[in-house]
């Protein structure tokens, strides 16, 4: 048995739960995790802030979803890795937003085709099948890979009479030595009740050289 719970205090004087959840591993490789934790979506979502090469995660990011109310069941062996899960609301009323109502299906799969101490090839998919909640109305926006500003550069407003969203995201990292390089594409396609039916994309990529080895 494993279990977690971090609390939030930054943002504003608010306190909420992140990551709070309770897994079993005794079915390896598989463990289950029943709890509000990160949707098995992008590689760069479900990488902690301490470990992505930015300060700020790229603008693509504002498709990934990121901590949710949900049971999942996760394997991996040597040199790959799947993961699947089902998936409600945020359980902090504070964090919910209109992208977070209804329920969700999720799945990532990696797998590491070279994968040695210091040289690596890295490649994933993920999906997310949303259906709406009551409003059903989505909301895209994200800031310009800076939290200090309140001004977003990406920003759709409201988009209503939404039946359900579905996500599709495709990654690739590489590394050799002190140089590594990665990227994603995601697509979202917004399929409506009313009105024409949506498609969004975004994509980065980025690499880094450490100089010091």
């Amino acid at each position: 048995w494993r279990y977690k719970t971090e609390i939030e205090f930054a943002e504003k004087g608010k306190v909420g739960a992140r990551g709070v959840w309770l897994s079993y591993n005794g079915f390896k490789p598989v463990s289950l995790k029943l709890g509000n934790f990160q949707e098995f979506f992008s590689m760069e979502e479900m990488s902690g802030s301490n470990t992505i090469t930015f300060m700020e995660r790229s603008l693509a990011n504002t498709f990934a979803p990121s901590y949710r109310l949900g049971l999942g069941a996760s394997g991996h062996g040597d040199f790959w890795g799947l993961s699947t899960g089902i998936f409600a609301d945020t359980l902090s009323s504070s964090n919910v937003s209109d992208n977070g109502n209804g329920w969700a299906v999720a799945s990532r799969a990696s797998l590491a085709p070279l994968l040695f101490e210091n040289k690596l090839v890295h490649l994933g998919v993920s999906s997310e099948y949303r259906q709406t909640g009551a409003r059903n109305r989505i909301r895209l926006r994200a800031r310009p890979e800076s939290g200090v500003t309140k001004s977003y550069l990406v920003n759709t407003n409201y988009i209503n009479n939404v039946d359900h969203t579905w996500l599709i995201g495709t990654e690739l990292a590489a590394a050799y030595g002190p140089i590594s390089l990665q990227g994603e594409y995601i697509h979202n396609k917004v399929f409506r009740t009313v009105g024409t039916n949506l498609d969004f994309y975004g994509a980065y990529v980025q690499g880094s050289w450490i100089l010091t080895g």
